[in-house]
């Protein structure tokens, strides 16, 4: 007997297909358009994956929202996973501060292993495994790695533009860089030191964010930023490449 079409999850994984397609997103009226249905049949599905974070909405425009991106991620399908964690662990112990490894889930950090973390830190990456881009250090460090139109395209919906235009000035000096230093709001009133992790052909595919007080990330820049950069070097060979590298929706 042939399975009936399930008319809510038809609605709900359309909707979902119609806004990973597009960089712009939609609104309520052009999604109740491109699915030929009353606006009033389709809104409660798109406030309900909003609620769930499937869908973000951005200036009254939908977009992909970070728990579609962490589907993947529960799934072990990373590049990232391949980094064992003993390796993050020995590196907090060589360096003596809190490790964290997170990656871009559309206009989100995702910490997904950690190594070192007290009790406070461990609670607060627990309670938002998501913090925004903006104001996560290793967030700038990938940022810098972003070409122009990736930027345009990340950052245009932004509703802080303020804080982009002071992000995006920084950008040109990370990169060149190749690490960033500065106040962690990943934990209030520590200091953090964040650069970017490679794969074995250099593609950026994470980051790595030391977490101590200012005055010990300020006193042992130096020393922690070669820490840092023999850690990266070694974890790029167990990283394999991906196809191509993750659109930006």
């Amino acid at each position: 007997m042939p399975r009936r079409p399930h008319r809510t999850i038809e609605r709900v994984t359309r909707i979902l297909e119609l806004v990973a397609g597009s960089r712009e997103g939609y609104t309520l009226t052009e999604i109740a358009r491109a699915l030929d249905a009353p606006k009033s049949s389709i809104q409660s599905f798109v406030y309900g994956l909003v609620d769930e974070g499937y869908l973000d909405e951005r200036r009254q425009r939908y977009v992909l929202g970070p728990s579609a991106y962490m589907l993947p991620m529960c799934a072990g399908q990373l590049p990232v996973h391949h980094i064992p964690h003993e390796d993050i662990a020995a590196l907090s112990e060589a360096v003596r501060c809190q490790v964290f490894i997170g990656v871009i889930a559309g206009r989100d950090m995702i910490y997904l292993d950690f190594a070192g973390v007290n009790m406070v830190a461990r609670y607060l990456t627990r309670r938002a495994v998501r913090f925004p881009l903006l104001d996560a250090s290793g967030g700038a460090v990938l940022l810098a790695e972003m070409s122009e139109r990736q930027l345009h395209d990340l950052l245009r919906n932004e509703e802080d533009q303020e804080k982009v235009t002071e992000i995006l000035a920084l950008l040109d000096s990370i990169k060149q860089a190749g690490f960033v230093v500065g106040p962690s709001k990943l934990v209030p009133g520590a200091g953090a030191l964040a650069a970017s992790i490679r794969d074995r052909k250099g593609f950026p595919v994470a980051t790595v964010t030391l977490i101590s007080t200012p005055e010990d990330i300020e006193t042992r820049e130096k020393e922690l930023v070669q820490q840092v950069r023999r850690f990266v070097k070694d974890v790029a060979g167990k990283i394999p490449h991906a196809c191509k590298p993750p659109r930006l929706r």
